[in-house]
C-alpha cells in the first residue's frame, strides 16, 4: 500500500518522532514503508533477525512468546502509536517475542539502517525509544512475577483491571472493556489454560463480578476484583 509521511500522520504524537524536524521525518520516510496485516498474520517472529521498527498508525498487535511445548504468553497488547522492536535496535538481537495482529492494522516499518543518525542528531527520540524499550522490559518482568507467585483467580482479576485500566468504558454503575478478546487471547495473558480462565470467568460471573456485553466482558465490581488481585487489603 501507499506509505504514510510521518508529518501529519494522527499517532506521531504517541511515538519516538514526536518532536522531530521535517528533515529528519523526509529522512524517515525514506526508509519506511506501510503495510497492511490481516487479524491473526504474524508481522515478525520470536528469534528471527530484526530489521528495524514497527510503529502502529492503525489496529493492535499482541507480542508473546512461545514455549518448548508450544504454549504461548502474551506480554502485552499494542495500540496506534506504540512502537515495537526496541531492543534490536541497541542490541543487534532478533525480536524477543512474536508479534501478531490481534486485529485487522496497518503498521509502518521504518528500517533500523536509518536510525542510528536519527537518535545521534536528536537526542528526544533516543530517549522515547529507551523508555518504550524499558517499559517492555518491565511488562515482561511483571508477567513472569505474576505467573511465580499468584494464583490463577488473582492474576485472572489482575488482567482484568489492567485491561480495564487501559480500555475500560463506564457502562452505567459497571465497566465494559472496549476491547474484544478470545478466551485463547485472554488465556495468553495470564499464562494458563483456555479451560482454566473460562472456569475462573464462568466463577467470576456467579460472584456477580462480571457479565457480558456482546464480545465485550462488563466489570460489575471493580473493587472486589482489585480485592481477590491483591491490590486491596
Amino acid at each position: 500500500m501507499k506509505m504514510i509521511p510521518c508529518e501529519g500522520c494522527h499517532v506521531r504524537e504517541r511515538t519516538a518522532f514526536a518532536e522531530l524536524e521535517p528533515e529528519m521525518l523526509d529522512r524517515i520516510d525514506g526508509a519506511k514503508q506501510t503495510r497492511k496485516y490481516k487479524k491473526g498474520q504474524v508481522i515478525f517472529y520470536e528469534d528471527n533477525p530484526a530489521f528495524g521498527l514497527y510503529c502502529i498508525y492503525s489496529g493492535k498487535v499482541k507480542l508473546y512468546k512461545s514455549t518448548a511445548e508450544g504454549k504461548r504468553l502474551t506480554l502485552q497488547i499494542a495500540d496506534p502509536g506504540d512502537q515495537l522492536g526496541h531492543l534490536a535496535l541497541f542490541t543487534g538481537q532478533p525480536y524477543s517475542a512474536t508479534g501478531e495482529a490481534l486485529e485487522d492494522s496497518t503498521i509502518c516499518f521504518v528500517d533500523r539502517r536509518c536510525l542510528p543518525t536519527l537518535m545521534e542528531k536528536n537526542p528526544q527520540a533516543t530517549w522515547a525509544i529507551i523508555n518504550g524499550l524499558a517499559q517492555g522490559l518491565s511488562i515482561t518482568r511483571d508477567r513472569a512475577t505474576d505467573i511465580a507467585y499468584r494464583s490463577v483467580r488473582e492474576r485472572v482479576a489482575g488482567m482484568l483491571l489492567q485491561l480495564k485500566a487501559k480500555y475500560g468504558r463506564q457502562d452505567g454503575d459497571a465497566v465494559r472493556l472496549d476491547i474484544a478478546l478470545s478466551r485463547e487471547d485472554l488465556a495468553e495473558l495470564i499464562g494458563a489454560t483456555k479451560e482454566t480462565l473460562v472456569r475462573v470467568l464462568s466463577d467470576f460471573r456467579q460472584e456477580q463480578l462480571i457479565t457480558d456485553k456482546g464480545s465485550n466482558l462488563v466489570l460489575l465490581s471493580p473493587k472486589k476484583l482489585a480485592k481477590i488481585a491483591g491490590y486491596l487489603d
